[in-house]
Formats: structure tokens, sequence, C-alpha cells
């Protein structure tokens, strides 16, 4: 099935890649439908995102730590030097501000408070995060020398300049450390950004929008209907792609008086742009259909070895094993998954629970549950699923959070239960079921054959509230 997801998504690519002009944005949107409703492909696309988000909160949480260290350095150089304190400078009368305001520390202040992080342009170069800017304020009080006798105006004691002296050199010092961190983080984070296809996604997503915005109905209220106005036209501002000229594009688009020249020197550039995010998207959700596709195959070559060529001594070993049937089945798959170049771990403590089998080095966080019945077993068969569901939901927002998860029944004997042979959608990650049968002969021939019994994918997704 994943092979012919693949060919499709392939087919459905080279398609749009070949589309122009106003055919490329009307293409466009129906392969972002495509992708959005393949319920296989929108549980990668939510991966993507999720990816996404995780990578602006980590960016978004550093730029929160290093302010709060710039808050603190700000404190100590004010109390170094009170004469420079001029965080009580009001601002410019017509708003406008001047570049000897910009350097001030009321500037600063109000830029450390401002409640919100300005959203993330996608596909540029500059630095607009709030510690970018605190650190430009400070080094300008810091290192300025014309400031600096200032410092030693008020003592008298050539002690107390010294002391004072050496107090402004280690803020200097922190100050060097702090610009450090910052132009460290900002340039893996720009690495990061530019190679992330979840936030193109988010990107593209937000440029269609923008450029046919569903309706909002407006308020009678005037002062409702002013704000309702302000945030449609801070739409064309919104976090995304720096796509000039939506509003060409949408004329392009939409308006039957623009000419084919027009038309086409309005989306020349921008489709040229756009061919190169999708591609971005798509080779990402390939990487995950194939990585998916690669997971799956070594589940089902292992399930083809146990029952074609290892049978009988797997049910020998797990009719020895006694108690500890599963443990051993399980050392076995472990073994394989070994061989076949991962670094599965037995039972590890994770975040307070404990998976059969797990893979954490692994990029998507390979996790499998494994259950053996050798009697009627239903309910425990459907029990087994619930527990891997609350173990895998249990470990998501840790450093552990699973992507794929493998729920692998060995029938030592008993009903032949069939379990759903497509994958089930957890929170944010996917489900895989297989049945691997080791049972002796005499329970799968003609003599012991019977009717298997179906478990539903109802029967083992958990009641929704």
């Amino acid at each position: 099935m994943l092979e012919d997801l693949v060919e499709l998504l392939d087919r459905q690519w080279k398609f749009l890649h070949a589309q122009e002009g106003t055919a490329f944005y009307r293409q466009l949107r129906r392969f972002v439908r495509f992708v959005q409703e393949d319920p296989r492909l929108a549980a990668l696309l939510r991966d993507i995102q999720r990816d996404a988000s995780e990578l602006t909160h980590r960016h978004f949480q550093h730029d929160q730590s290093l302010t709060q260290s710039l808050v603190a350095l700000k404190g100590e150089f004010v109390k170094q030097a009170p004469d420079e304190d001029d965080s009580s400078t009001p601002p410019p009368a017509d708003g406008w501000l001047t570049p000897a305001h910009e350097l001030t520390l009321a500037r600063f202040d109000a830029i450390a408070n401002y409640p919100h992080a300005r959203p993330i342009k996608i596909d540029t170069l500059a630095d607009d995060t709030k510690s970018r800017k605190l650190l430009e304020i400070l080094a300008a009080k810091i290192n300025n020398p014309e400031r600096r006798p200032s410092l030693f105006s008020h003592p008298t004691s050539t002690t107390r300049t010294k002391i004072q002296q050496s107090k402004i050199d280690e803020l200097q010092i922190q100050l060097i450390n702090l610009q450090q961190q910052q132009e460290y983080a900002h340039r893996k984070f720009v690495d990061e950004k530019l190679t992330s296809s979840g936030l193109l996604l988010n990107g593209v997503l937000q440029l269609l929008h923008d450029l046919n915005p569903e309706p909002t109905p407006l308020s009678a209220d005037e002062e409702e209907r002013d704000a309702q106005m302000r945030a449609q036209v801070n739409q064309w501002f919104n976090e995304g792609l720096e796509m000039p000229g939506k509003r060409k594009i949408t004329e392009a688009l939409y308006n039957d008086h623009t000419s084919s020249k027009d038309k086409n020197d309005a989306l020349e550039h921008s489709v040229q742009a756009l061919k190169l995010y999708i591609e971005r998207i798509y080779e990402d959700l390939r990487l995950r259909v194939g990585t998916r596709r690669s997971l799956l195959g070594l589940i089902n070559r292992f399930q083809h070895r146990c029952q074609w060529h290892d049978r009988v001594r797997l049910f020998n070993l797990a009719k020895g094993a006694k108690r500890k049937v599963e443990e051993t089945l399980t050392a076995e798959l472990a073994l394989w998954l070994f061989d076949q170049g991962l670094s599965p771990v037995s039972k590890p403590m994770m975040a307070g629970l404990q998976p059969d089998l797990t893979d954490p080095s692994f990029k998507f966080n390979l996790y499998i549950e494994a259950k053996q019945y050798n009697a009627s077993a239903k309910d425990y068969l459907v029990h087994g699923f619930h527990q891997l569901w609350d173990t895998v939901s249990g470990l998501k927002g840790t450093p552990y959070e699973v992507k794929e998860a493998f729920y692998v029944v060995f029938r030592c004997g008993g009903p032949r239960y069939v379990l759903p042979d497509q994958a089930l959608p957890g929170e944010g990650w996917t489900a895989h079921l297989r049945i691997i049968d080791i049972a002796p002969a005499k329970e799968r021939g003609s003599q012991g054959a019977k009717k298997p019994i179906v478990i539903s994918m109802d029967e083992l997704m958990p009641a929704r509230p």
C-alpha cells in the first residue's frame, strides 16, 4: 500500500511542477488538498508540522531565556553606572523613534516587557528577536567610550574607581558571552528554519489563505468593526513566506481585466520560488513514507522469517519459557532489529513508563509492544493495544516522543485472530498491527483450522469522550 502511495505522491508532484503561471497556483491548491485528505499523508503532515512547532518553541524559549539574562545584566550595569540610567526617557511626542531614543534603556525596557514574540519570517536571514535588539542597546551603553568617563565622575576614591572599572570589565565579558550565545543560536536557527519543511508548509498554507481569505462578517459595533478591519489588514504581514506582490498575484488569479503579460510578470518569480518550497515539502513527505515503509518492511520480514523458517524453534522456545513467554519472544524481535542496523532497548524506563521494546536512537523513536497468546484472548489483545495507546501517548512532549508504534502479537495456540491491516492513527503517532503465527501445524492444518475471529478497528480504538 505504501508503494502505491509513493507512486501517487510522485505523480502529483510531477504534474504540479510542470505547471506555470495561474495554472500552478490553482493546481497547488489541489496538491495541498491531496496531501491533507489522504489519511496516510495527513498523519505525516501532522508530524512535519509538529516538528516545526517544536523548532519555533525552542527558538522562542532560548530568546526568552537570553532576554532574562540581559535584563539582569542591565540591572547590574545601572547599579555601577546610575548616571547612565535613562529608563525614564519619554518616547517622542510624534511617535517616531529617533536613533538616539532607539539606544536608551527606556527603549530596552519597552522591548523586554513586550508580551508577544514577533512572527517568524521563514525565508529570510534577518534576526528580529528581542535578545538581538536588547544586546544592541546594552552594547552601546556598556562599550561606548564617550560615556565611559561618566561612570567614574561621582566617586572621589581611587580605590572605588578601580573597583568600578573592574565591575564594568566583568559586565563587558558577560555581554560578549551573551552576544556569542545569541549569534550561535541565530545561525543555528537560520540553518534549521531554511531546511524545515514544516515551516514552509505553514507558510504555503498561510499564503493560500491570504490569496483568498474566507469572509468574516463585520460587526455592527463601530469599534469592533475597526478592530476586525485592522486584523484583516495585518493578515498581509502575518508570519510566513516573504512573497511580495500578493495583491498582484490575487489580481492575476481572479481579475479578467489583467493582461496575460501582467499576469506572467506578477507570477513568474513567485511560482519559481514556490516550486522550490513545495519540492522540499514533497521530499520530506517522501522520506517519511520511505522510512515508514522501511520499518514495516523489517517487521514484515521478521513475520515471514518466523512463520516460514523459524516456527518450530520459536514455538519450543516459547513453550520452555513458562511465565516469561512474551519477554523471550520480544528478545528474538530485538535481536532481529539489531541485526538489521537498529539499536533496540528492552523494557527501558522512559518518563516513568516501560515499553516492551524501543529504539530512542532512531529518528522517529521506534516503539514496539509485544504480546502472545495460546488460548482465547480477545479481551487480552484489546487491552494490550489500549496499554500501547496509553504508554505512547504518555511519552508525548518528552525526548522519547514516538512517531511509529508497532503492536506485535505472537500466536502460540488458540483461535486465529485477525487485526486491522491498515495503520491506526494515534495522538500524533501511528500504530501498525501484526500477528505472527508460530502455532504448531495441528492447529493450522485442516483438522485444527477454524473460522478466524476479527477484531475490528472500533474495538481497538479507545472510546472518545
